[in-house]
């Protein structure tokens, strides 16, 4: 099960500490939404869509259009189009980490990290669903994550494993 206080903790280094301590409806909703998930009831790739949509509108409505937020630092900071697909993505691990460890849901994710190029995907599949792969395609899958995507996005929990 996911909680609110999660999405919260997630997003806040994205849209900081002043929008997210507004957004509690939408951590909830967004929770809700990844602990109520069942496999082909509903679909991982709406889901993602509807994550990323609901951010996307909240801080549209929070900054009147201007898409623009006080980071913790105080900095201002515009967000893009591409910032939401990362958040987005970042978010749905939350959801790939409660799955039940079966090869249906293993199957679902490794076809949706293939379908949407998604890095919570294969840390799902690495980290998660190590057991249904051999050494060799978790190998693969770790020169995947280091070469396709920005450090930052997996350096806390790559690196030391």
């Amino acid at each position: 099960m996911v909680a609110g206080t999660q999405i919260a903790i997630a997003l806040t280094p994205w849209l900081g500490t002043e929008f997210i301590s507004k957004q509690e409806e939408m951590c909830s909703a967004i929770a809700l939404k990844f602990s109520t998930f069942i496999l082909g009831r509903n679909t991982i790739d709406s889901l993602a869509s509807w994550v990323n949509d609901k951010i996307f509108f909240r801080v549209r409505m929070y900054t009147f259009g201007k898409m623009v937020l006080r980071m913790d630092t105080q900095k201002l900071i515009r967000l893009r189009m591409d910032d939401f697909t990362t958040m987005s993505d970042e978010l749905m691990y939350l959801l790939f980490h409660n799955f039940p460890k079966d090869r249906a849901h293993f199957l679902a994710v490794q076809e949706y990290s293939v379908k949407q190029s998604s890095l919570s995907a294969l840390r799902a599949l690495y980290m998660d669903f190590s057991g249904f792969q051999s050494e060799e395609e978790l190998a693969t899958l770790r020169r995947v994550i280091t070469a396709c995507y920005d450090k930052y996005r997996w350096r806390f929990w790559l690196e030391d494993n």
